[in-house]
């Protein structure tokens, strides 16, 4: 697409688009004017009441007042003679404001949907790398490849200033890394790959799974201690809880009755559940 130029998009041309007459307002005698309100004003304030001082001072204020009033009047006048045509020439300048702004949204809105669309190329590519490199490593036997690219790219990777040589060394590195991990995994246990399946992070994956063993020994003994004592409690009041109990597991009904005999014959106290 051909550049275009605009030659007329210079302040200096800009400059001399635009004229103006500076207008210069004389007021000689406004001290004398502002001395007189004072002096007026300061008569009211210290003025006593009476019927005969409130006449005077309504008509002294009113003559002050018409004198203001004028003076208000001539400034307004004046004003508009100064300004001449200039609310015209505000009302152009923030035409042409709007028309720039609003060119300037449009570009924002195009340079983002062009953004989004190198974004989303990149990542197309990106993709295409990850689907040719991932099926060579273990995580493959494991994970899905869309599941596992998600969980590697990063959005700062579809960003311009980042190359492909970049993201394909990050691709490599973390590929590596889930590898020597699974292999680590494999080797500890079924539980320690299931749990680094969910995080992949093997420092968090055995800390995960050495806490939750040790959970589980806690529940046992706590259960195991649990029926020895129930099994304890069978006995009459003369037996010493403190002494050394076993428990023995016997299956089978002439087994059972057969060592049912021999410990009442030798007079071993037991409890049978």
């Amino acid at each position: 697409m051909e550049q275009k130029t605009y030659p007329l998009l210079d302040m200096d041309a800009v400059n001399k688009d635009i004229t103006y007459h500076v207008a210069d307002v004389a007021f000689p005698n406004y001290e004398y004017y502002l001395g007189l309100a004072k002096q007026i004003a300061e008569y009211i304030n210290n003025v006593e009441l009476t019927e005969d001082s409130v006449k005077e001072a309504k008509t002294t204020l009113a003559a002050a007042r018409k004198v203001a009033d004028g003076l208000d009047r001539k400034r307004i006048d004046l004003k508009k003679q100064l300004l001449g045509n200039f609310a015209e020439f505000e009302s152009q300048i923030r035409e042409i404001q709007a028309v720039v702004s609003s060119a300037e949204s449009e570009l924002r809105g195009k340079v983002r949907e062009l953004e989004e669309l190198q974004r989303e190329q990149k990542k197309d590519k990106i993709a295409e790398i990850w689907d040719k490199r991932f099926p060579q490593y273990k995580l493959a036997k494991f994970a899905g490849s869309y599941e596992a690219f998600v969980k590697w790219l990063q959005p700062s990777f579809l960003n311009k200033n980042v190359s492909m040589k970049a993201v394909e060394q990050s691709m490599t590195d973390w590929l590596e890394e889930r590898e020597s991990d699974i292999t680590a995994c494999e080797g500890m246990g079924e539980e320690y790959l299931t749990e680094y399946l969910s995080c992949y992070h093997l420092p968090t994956t055995i800390t995960t799974v050495q806490e939750r063993q040790k959970r589980a020994t806690a529940i046992k003994e706590a259960m195991s201690d649990a029926k020895a004592a129930e099994w304890v409690d069978g006995f009459d009041d003369e037996v010493d809880v403190d002494s050394e109990v076993a428990i023995f597991t016997i299956s089978g009904k002439a087994n059972i009755a057969l060592a049912e005999r021999l410990l009442t014959e030798n007079g071993i106290k037991f409890h049978k559940q």
